[in-house]
């Protein structure tokens, strides 16, 4: 998959994926997928900028190199059965109906 580097510093590096829009099961997929890899120390993964963020240890050619490897459909990949993404995006869309139904209502 190709990436665009936004930022990096030794042992930190957030790229955006260059797709145009990404998935709340392809991030779940992306952030498992490089939690599994031996040189990270901790990855994030944000939707909606189609954004990473990889602590790592080793050379950062590496985490590249894993990017550059990555597909969506890979085997031995599988979603959480119970994403918490799903989960406060469900809650946000409720808080989010019920502060544009106070605000509607009239006094």
């Amino acid at each position: 998959m190709k990436v665009i580097i936004k930022h990096r510093s030794r042992g930190r590096i957030r790229v955006q994926m260059a797709q145009p829009r990404m998935s709340l099961e392809q991030a779940d997929l992306l952030e498992c997928y490089l939690q599994r890899l031996p040189q990270v120390i901790r990855a994030s993964v944000h939707e909606r900028t189609r954004c990473a963020i990889v602590e790592y240890q080793g050379s950062q050619a590496e985490i590249l190199r894993a990017f550059n490897q990555f597909s969506y459909q890979m085997d031995g990949l599988h979603p959480p059965i119970s994403s918490s993404r799903a989960l406060n995006r469900t809650y946000e869309e409720k808080l989010v109906g019920m502060a544009a139904a106070k605000v509607s209502t009239p006094i």
